[in-house]
């Protein structure tokens, strides 16, 4: 005798669709089965997600013995991470998203769709959310794909004031990760994200690794980057600071930082344009504009506060654009740090000079103290080392360094202009 209850009765209906004669369906009829389908696959994906929200508040997964959820869903129902996790989030999204909770257990949305309706909340905050952009969200979910819904968030940010801008970028680099992991095939597997900022550093990088002509040589592999004059820096990562998901991807993004370095003209292969993070920002912008839209190459913006740190190292070209973007005007490139400045900086700084900070000087990127475009020179004294992390600071964080001329000691102030109470010698 068969058990009562919804269950059966799913595996009765899956049992009368298998003996569907789909050959002798028309076109129409398997476009309108298609279309049902997906609705009672996206309501049977809301249930599932019902059901996993009230296991999880039960604590049902660690009386199982399982760590978390997480854990609990990639053993019991053979998850990979990924999914696993995407199940837990959208599983949470029911209570916080009661809007967008309901069209997804009426299957007008899937739930990918409430994923991304989720990740604007956390994108934008949720006084975004509440003074109407989830409504928008949902409309626009109820006829368009998740990534529409995910570039539609990020307009709405570019909307937003420039300290919303930067708090949201802020949000995104803190969960930056990247997993690699062996396949049974015995290939690698990569899965990460990275900021905006960092993401179109690696694009950059795999342009101009793709750019370069096979190597000279018996030995040396095609496609290969010359080695630079000192030899390749050794990439270091921080010591128990974070995640091992997050230093391997800072550790990547060093990489990318190491082969855009790599100076094409020393090494005889032009990687000409490709080897850029380019970024369209108007002037008034980079003189610390609260206002101003910045775009990186591939069109993505950025916070004016990233554009600023960008551009503190960084080929400037200077051009006039018309109302629909057209080039009426442009002037001749130069580098506001030259590769001799560079290396002058790197003898006195040897590495970060954020107080605290020991980062060698190889993954370290030039800070203008007084940005140029605010009428700082180009010169050693307004220039110093800081890693990555502490660049960031700087310019999203509303940090300050300041050094002294005389005595090369640098010291910081915190965002509410209290002084740090440690200070950076200078190198010995």
């Amino acid at each position: 005798m068969r058990s009562s209850g919804p269950l059966p009765m799913l595996a009765a209906a899956a049992e009368l669709l298998d003996g569907e004669d789909l050959d002798s369906a028309t076109d129409a009829a398997l476009a309108t089965q298609l279309r049902g389908l997906w609705v009672a696959i996206c309501r049977l994906q809301a249930q599932l997600s019902r059901r996993v929200a009230v296991f999880d508040e039960r604590g049902a997964a660690a009386r199982d013995g399982a760590r978390g959820i997480r854990g609990w869903l990639r053993h019991r129902l053979r998850l990979d991470a990924v999914e696993a996790g995407r199940q837990a989030t959208v599983a949470a999204a029911l209570v916080t998203r009661p809007a967008a909770a309901a069209a997804y257990l009426r299957g007008e949305i899937s739930a990918e769709h409430l994923a991304a309706i989720d990740e604007a909340g956390w994108l934008l905050g949720d006084d975004a959310m509440d003074r109407g952009v989830e409504r928008i969200l949902l409309q626009h979910a109820r006829r368009e794909p998740p990534g529409r819904l995910r570039r539609l968030s990020r307009r709405f940010r570019e909307r937003g004031g420039p300290q919303e801008a930067v708090d949201a970028f802020r949000r995104v680099r803190a969960h930056r990760f990247l997993d690699v992991v062996r396949a049974g095939t015995g290939a690698v597997n990569i899965r990460g994200q990275l900021d905006v900022s960092d993401g179109e550093l690696l694009l950059a990088a795999l342009r101009a690794v793709r750019s370069i002509p096979p190597a000279r040589g018996p030995d040396a592999a095609p496609g290969s980057l010359p080695p630079p004059e000192t030899g390749t820096p050794e990439l270091s990562v921080p010591d128990g600071a974070e995640a091992p998901e997050r230093a391997r991807a800072d550790a990547l993004v060093a990489l990318c930082r190491a082969v855009l370095r790599t100076n094409p003209a020393e090494a005889g292969r032009g990687l000409g344009d490709r080897a850029r993070v380019v970024v369209t920002v108007p002037l008034e912008t980079l003189r610390a504009s609260p206002t101003g839209d910045a775009l990186l190459g591939s069109g993505e913006p950025v916070p004016a506060a990233v554009a600023r740190r960008l551009a503190c190292d960084a080929r400037v070209l200077p051009a006039v654009l018309g109302g629909a973007g057209e080039v009426l005007d442009i002037g001749a490139e130069t580098e506001t740090v030259t590769q001799g400045l560079r290396r002058a900086v790197e003898l006195r700084d040897r590495g970060c000079r954020f107080p605290g900070c020991d980062l060698v000087a190889a993954e370290c990127e030039a800070h203008h103290l007084v940005h140029w475009a605010q009428g700082g020179q180009s010169i050693v004294d307004n220039v110093a080392l800081l890693c990555p992390y502490h660049h960031g600071l700087v310019h999203e964080g509303g940090w300050q360094i300041t050094r002294d001329p005389y005595t090369g000691t640098v010291r910081a102030r915190r965002p509410d202009g209290t002084r740090l109470d440690t200070v950076s010698p200078p190198p010995e």
